[in-house]
Order: C-alpha cells, then structure tokens, then sequence
C-alpha cells in the first residue's frame, strides 16, 4: 500500500512539473542599434544605417546623426563612440515634438507598448508631471555579463517660466550598452 502511494506520489509531482508554466524566458539582448552592431567603426556604423534608408545629417568626432523613418514613422537618431566603438543610440519620433499633449502620450504609450512586447515589463517607470520614463534593463549571463539599458522618455511641453512657452515635447529612446561603455572607458584610462 505504501508503494502504491509513493508511485502515485511520483507521478502527481511529475505531472505537476510537466503542467507548471515555464518560467518566462529572459528579454533578448539588443545586439546592437537599428541595424548598427555594438562595437562598430563610425564608418561601418554610416554604411549599416544609409543601407536601413537613413540619411546622414551631422558628424562630430564622436558622433554621427541621421535622419529616417522608423515603423513608417519620421525620426531623428543619434549615434555615439567610444575609441570608435558604437556604444549609445538615441531615437526621437519627429511626430512627438509637439505642443499637444494628448499626441505625447499616445506616441508614449504605443512606443512603451513596443518595447515591452520586446523586452518585457519595464524594471521602473516613473512619471510627474511633466516627465514619463520607462527603464529596462537587459542582462544576459554567459561568458561575459552585458548589460544594456532602455530608456523610453517623453518630456510635455512646460510653461513654468514665459520663455518656456515655445518648449515643444518630446518622446526619446535611448538605447546603451552599458558593459561595452565601461569596457571602452577603462581601455580609454589606460592609454592615458
């Protein structure tokens, strides 16, 4: 009788676990930056985004802008290096920069919509009166961690002073490979 036990036992636990929703898989690393790879040149990083159908607009020694469309929707990107090294992009809907802030929170909420379906539920978000940011961080273990941070921020128009009465909004992505960064930083110490 107590065998019988046990082996129902068994097999209860075993059906248990078999029926047990898989715990979620982690949030896939971004590689990379609209095309662009983490770690890439400045040339090969223009090269990557005029070929995705964004036009270059400025360059700096440490940063390049484009203009483009993404998801059918005009932005403004820009890209910045380390030791030539692709570490940060940043991506503001050119729709967003208005005085209209229902407009604002509509590209918020789709924008947030977009990323969590992504990357999962944001580790923060936080909003006042005139800021909403959406935090997500990406950390993948293996041979090394990297980490890269998300931030979704949309900015209302303010009129705290009567020179902000021109102040437009804004909704911004920005994307960092926070590993990577510090990696180049601390190469970038020890060549001085």
């Amino acid at each position: 009788m107590k065998k019988k036990n046990l082996i129902l036992l068994l097999f209860a636990c075993l059906l248990f676990i078999v029926q047990a929703p898989a715990e979620a898989a982690p949030a896939p690393l971004p590689s990379g930056f609209l095309g662009a790879t983490w770690g890439d040149g400045m040339q090969q990083v223009i090269y990557k985004m005029e070929n995705n159908g964004y036009e270059k607009k400025d360059q700096g020694i440490d940063y390049v802008t484009f203009t483009g469309l993404f998801s059918g929707e005009p932005v403004e990107v820009r890209t910045e290096f380390l030791n030539d090294s692709l570490y940060f992009g940043s991506m503001l809907f050119s729709s967003s920069r208005t005085f209209d802030p229902l407009v604002l929170q509509d590209k918020y909420d789709k924008t947030k919509k977009m990323l969590t379906d992504k990357y999962g539920k944001p580790n923060k978000s936080q909003k006042d009166r005139w800021l909403k940011e959406s935090n997500w961080t990406v950390v993948k273990n293996g041979l090394r961690v990297e980490q890269v941070s998300i931030v979704l921020r949309g900015e209302s128009p303010w009129y705290a002073k009567p020179e902000d009465r021109n102040r437009r909004g804004s909704v911004v992505v920005y994307f960092t490979n926070e590993s990577l960064k510090s990696r180049l930083l601390n190469k970038q110490r020890e060549l001085l």
